[in-house]
């Protein structure tokens, strides 16, 4: 069969040819890669028209190149590379993936002879591409612009391929090498040929010349997008090519000076900005420009392109952008903010900067309106993105940066007129968005608008719109006394409404509306003049205490604190009532924290009457998480030297008001709990409204009676959220800081709960598997699963005690339990308790108990329910999380270092440990390790095993060595990721040091097991050579495997050198070679260890491209 015939074979259709033959035509290509030579590719590109085997010759002549590299001279690899161009400019009607190929393989060779000048001057290069360009023909013209693609294309990429020695460290090389003077001249080539585009013709109109300018966007997009490398520490240096600004060297300011070179991407985008297709790069390029950074940025170069590019901005959009420029106009918005100091945006001359900032604050006005209604009306969040990088742009000039540029005079014109104002407008045009009329113009959601498909979170009002409330946070903390009195007169008129509504002498069918709209008010007041802290707690922003003491200094003291008092008892206890009198008496923001508590006291008073159509479980959310932030936030205990804290706006933390707020949120959460018990997010957002409160009045909480009243009214066990609640009064209990109140709370909640359990364990015992028993002991073990949560140093010793007989029973709970959840409950239980509890203890004999507990665990759930696993498919979601709730049981053990001894460790930690993997290892298959949490969790398993316990891998027998050894070759195909290669190699270097410290333990097979990963972990050093943590972890392993047998190592190097592609360059390798042990045999040992590693980075710059692995 003739290589046309092949071609065809493989081409046609399933029906027309046998898999026999299609599989015979297959292979001929495949010899085809093995045995072609330049003289063999010239005939067949001299004889064959034939699209496929052509493009298959483009290929393979590249490879062939590359693979013998070192036995060809210069002058025969310049040659190839100019077959191939000559053969696209010659042949004709190629077709386009053909001459694609082709110069592929001519960028890839030009890029592999950039450091040793094997592919010849690059001079010569530029004048050919420069020669193609200069054709009248279209076609050559083409064929110069693909050139110049594929060249960017290749620079800028890797090929990770260890089987010719081009490693990491030669693409960083090469890269760096092509941005001193190639990467420069193609964008010029670029970017004049846009020019004569942009001047003769209308491109548009031109099929050709439309295609033309696409390519040469594509080249520019691809430089002004160029990470380049001289600005980042070489081993730290990432090839993705999707930078985030354009940093161009020194070397480019006289490029970059000259103001033509930008006008022509505004000019080009005016052209060609009905097109979506074309419009997509120039606006690329106009964003990666709007990022123009680093060196080339003088002060007063920043300044002159800051004037050229925002005055051309706003002449090429003056009507605003188009639908389908939005979100790139945001993003150049946002990087003109971003990348250099705001200074530059306040210094443009008075005219041009009042039209910039008037322009921007009125277009963020606009899209606020045009986003959020269509978000809101048919779920099309399309403008999202976009609006928040203008509120992010916005914010950037609101943390006043910028008041240093301008005198005193100018600077509180420029702030009222260009700042407050504007700002002011940005938060009506949210507020009016998301309220109705007549206060707003936000829509009603069209039917069927939602996406059945969406992610619950996403559904989330403060998930999905949180990138817009947090920047709206900070405008609103810029114009804190405006902003507070204008949300807190909005709740307060939507609450005398709601109270007309509610007695009947105001039209009911707007609830509907009326309640998205106080929905909204919530989630502004949650998020707008409270902030949250990484730990979860929340805090006043300081511009709120800025206000506060400037009112008090402004009134002559501070606000009394009973006039706050009355207050705050008349909103809760009277939430309809006027209040009108506490202005002037009450810190403004407590005054809306007073509204709020009205909001939610009205709320719960509907609630406790049952009148549930006129509330709804969204806006019960959305109460109780904004008073959780608030309550959480004024609650906060200021700093004992802090001299201005009497004026802050705080409530008051003891006393009968205080008291009061703790039994009003205690009874709304238990009563919330109570009335939605089915909805548990509503639930989960009660509790945490309830916990807020716990560190600031953790003992009125405990003393309260309305606790003990609420809880002797529900069933803790069936509460819906029950291990968040028993965690917070565990919490509670804990910071009470009463001996009385813990054992009060000892009695009144675990002892019940414990001897309950106990209770249902005897049912279970006497008849298993019932479907009651079994739900009952589900929630009991969550609750036990809350207590075990709630562990902090202080209270763990106690709290283990708590759970300890729960956890004594459940080993026979996994062992006679057919209910997967009843297992599930019971490994939640032990993660928590080895993740929370054990690394608290103190004491030994507990620590062995739980020791023996999971040891008894381990083996009940082995010998009862590891058939679950064998066979099990990658799609089986539920059965891998309970996989991976059993390894993290087990690296929990083994990661809490809370024995003193490695006897104890073997007799215990380890001891859980390897009876868990040899459970592991007799299900663990590729099918299996699809799933990436499993395997991730797997192999750090193996990792935690090896390096905290290697004393257990004397006791480990051939069997599940060798499964072990299987599960770390097949970790080392980087076929699972490059994390899990790294957690391989650090695991397979503690065992061959293990091992070398201990030959006598060194079985026939695990050495098998060494001289055949011993390759796999040279050939990773190759591939990972620019990767500072993966390499670190090959050189480590590659120096303990050649510690424990450095014959075998040189075996494998000598057999390496006598292969026919390296027999060239044998000498240079073998001396290279030699390098890496100078002294003679290595010795383990962490100082010899980071010396092989800094001789092995030696040894891959001089082995660079000459040494071929396959």
């Amino acid at each position: 069969m003739d290589l046309e015939r092949a071609a065809e074979t493989i081409l046609a259709p399933p029906s027309a040819v046998t898999p026999e033959d299609r599989k015979a035509a297959e292979a001929i290509f495949t010899e085809l890669k093995g045995a072609l030579t330049i003289e063999n590719a010239k005939a067949i590109m001299a004889s064959s028209s034939h699209p496929f085997v052509l493009h298959q010759v483009g290929q393979t002549v590249g490879e062939f190149v590359l693979r013998e590299w070192s036995l060809l001279e210069a002058a025969e690899v310049e040659a190839v590379y100019n077959m191939l161009i000559e053969f696209t400019a010659t042949k004709e009607n190629l077709p386009v993936y053909v001459v694609a190929e082709f110069l592929k393989s001519t960028a890839m060779i030009i890029k592999r002879g950039t450091l040793d000048k094997k592919s010849g001057d690059p001079e010569r290069l530029y004048e050919t591409i420069r020669g193609l360009l200069a054709q009248p023909d279209a076609r050559m013209q083409a064929i110069g612009c693909q050139l110049i693609s594929s060249l960017c294309e290749q620079f800028s990429s890797s090929w990770r391929n260890s089987k010719f020695s081009i490693t990491w460290d030669f693409h960083i090389a090469a890269k760096a090498e092509f941005e001193k003077t190639g990467l420069r001249r193609l964008l010029e080539m670029a970017v004049s040929n846009l020019y004569n585009l942009v001047e003769r013709s209308d491109i548009l109109s031109n099929a050709f010349e439309k295609r033309f300018c696409e390519k040469f966007l594509e080249v520019a997009e691809s430089a002004f997008s160029w990470n380049f490398s001289a600005r980042i520490f070489r081993k730290l240096f990432s090839m993705n090519q999707n930078s985030t600004s354009f940093r161009p060297p020194k070397s480019w300011s006289d490029l970059l000076s000259n103001e033509a070179f930008f006008l022509v991407f505004f000019k080009l985008h005016a052209k060609c900005r009905s097109d979506e297709s074309l419009s997509v790069h120039s606006l690329g390029c106009l964003v990666q420009l709007a990022s123009l950074a680093g060196e080339v940025m003088t002060d007063e170069f920043a300044q002159h392109f800051v004037h050229i590019f925002s005055d051309n901005l706003l002449m090429l959009f003056p009507q605003g952008p188009a639908p389908h420029e939005t979100d790139a106009f945001c993003t150049i918005i946002h990087r003109l903010f971003m990348y250099r100091p705001i200074q530059t945006l306040i210094r443009l001359p008075d005219e041009l900067r009042v039209r910039f900032f008037t322009y921007i604050s009125q277009f963020i006005e606009h899209l606020t309106g045009a986003a959020l209604s269509d978000a809101i009306r048919i779920s099309d969040h399309s403008k999202h993105a976009g609006l928040c990088q203008l509120y992010e742009a916005w914010a950037i000039l609101l943390r006043g940066k910028w008041r240093a540029a301008l005198e005193e005079e100018q600077k509180n014109a420029f702030e009222e007129s260009m700042v407050v104002t504007p700002t002011w407008g940005i938060i009506g045009a949210f507020f009016n968005a998301t309220q109705s009329a007549p206060m707003g113009s936000r829509p009603r959601e069209e039917e069927g608008a939602g996406d059945a498909d969406e992610d619950d979170d996403m559904k989330d009002d403060r998930v999905l719109y949180n990138d817009l409330l947090t920047p709206m946070g900070s405008m609103a903390c810029y114009s804190v006394a405006r902003f507070t009195e204008t949300l807190t007169n909005l709740i307060r008129s939507r609450l005398v409404e709601f109270s007309a509504m509610a007695e009947g002498s105001a039209d009911t069918s707007r609830l509907p509306e009326w309640q998205e709209d106080m929905h909204w008010l919530m989630l502004i007041a949650a998020t707008s003049l409270v902030g949250e802290d990484m730990d979860g707690s929340c805090h006043v922003q300081v511009e709120v205490y800025d206000r506060s003491v400037k009112l008090c200094q402004e009134r002559g003291g501070a606000f009394l604190p009973d006039s706050r008092d009355s207050f705050l008892r008349q909103c809760i206890e009277h939430p309809t009532a006027p209040r009108e009198t506490a202005v002037g008496h009450v810190d403004p923001f407590l005054i809306l924290v007073g509204e709020l508590l009205a909001w939610s006291s009205l709320e719960h008073q509907l609630l406790s009457s049952a009148s549930l159509s006129m509330i709804s479980p969204e806006l019960c959310r959305s109460t109780a998480f904004a008073m959780k932030r608030v309550l959480n936030a004024t609650s906060t205990i200021p700093e004992p030297d802090d001299t201005e804290a009497v004026n802050y706006p705080l409530l008051p933390s003891r006393g009968p008001t205080a008291e009061l707020i703790v039994n009003f949120v205690l009874t709304k959460t238990f009563t919330t709990l109570s009335k939605f018990s089915g909805e548990q997010k509503l639930c989960s957002d009660a509790v945490s409204m309830l916990e807020s409160l716990v560190e600031s009045h953790a003992a009125t909480l405990a003393a309260s009676p309305a606790l003990f009243a609420a809880l002797a009214e529900m069933d803790l066990a069936r509460c819906p959220v029950r291990a968040q609640l028993m965690k917070v009064l565990v919490f509670i209990g804990a910071a009470a800081n009463s001996d009385e109140l813990r054992k009060n709370m000892f009695n009144q909640i675990l002892e019940p709960l414990t001897a309950r359990y106990g209770a249902v364990i005897g049912q279970h015992r006497a008849a298993p598997n019932t479907t009651q028993v079994d739900s009952d002991l589900i929630d009991l073990l969550q609750c036990f699963d809350g207590v075990a949560k709630a562990s902090q140093p202080q209270s763990a010793n106690t709290l283990f005690k708590v759970v300890e007989p729960v956890l004594e029973t459940c080993p026979d709970l996994v062992r006679t339990s057919s209910s997967a959840a009843v297992v599930t409950a019971v490994l939640c239980l032990m993660q928590d308790v080895t993740t929370k509890v054990s690394i608290y203890i103190d004491q030994k004999e507990d620590s062995m108990k739980l020791y023996t507990c999971l040891l008894q665990t381990v083996d009940a759930y082995r010998s009862t329910h590891v058939q679950r696993f064998v066979g099990m498919s990658s799609d089986d979601e539920e059965k891998a999380a309970d996989l991976v709730l059993f390894m993290d049981i087990l690296s929990n053990v083994l990661s809490n270092d809370i024995l003193e001894s490695a006897d104890d460790r073997q007799l215990t930690g380890s001891q859980v440990a390897m009876t868990s993997l040899e459970m592991l290892l007799c299900v663990m298959s590729e099918s299996l390790l699809q799933h990436p949490e499993v395997a991730l969790k797997f192999y750090r398993l193996l990792l935690y095993l090896v390096e905290f316990c290697p004393e257990a891998l004397a006791f480990i027998n051939d069997r599940l060595l060798n499964a072990m050894c299987e599960c770390l070759k097949a970790g080392l195909t980087s076929k699972f990721g490059t994390e899990i290669t790294s957690v391989c190699l650090e695991a397979l270097a503690e065992v061959a040091g293990y091992f070398g410290a201990h030959r006598d333990k060194c079985t026939e097979s695990l050495l098998g097991h060494f001289h055949e990963m011993l390759p796999m972990v040279f050939e990773a050093c190759l591939e990972n050579s620019a990767e500072a943590s993966v390499f670190a972890e090959a050189s480590s392993c590659l120096f303990a495997l050649i510690c424990f047998d450095k014959d075998y190592f040189n075996s494998f190097a000598h057999e390496l050198l006598q292969r026919k592609a390296n027999v060239k360059a044998a000498a240079k390798l073998g001396e290279a070679f030699s390098h890496l042990f100078p002294d003679g045999e290595p010795k383990m040992g962490r100082r010899e260890r980071l010396q092989f590693r800094q001789r092995m980075e030696k040894f891959l710059g001089e082995i660079q491209g000459l040494l071929w692995l396959h």
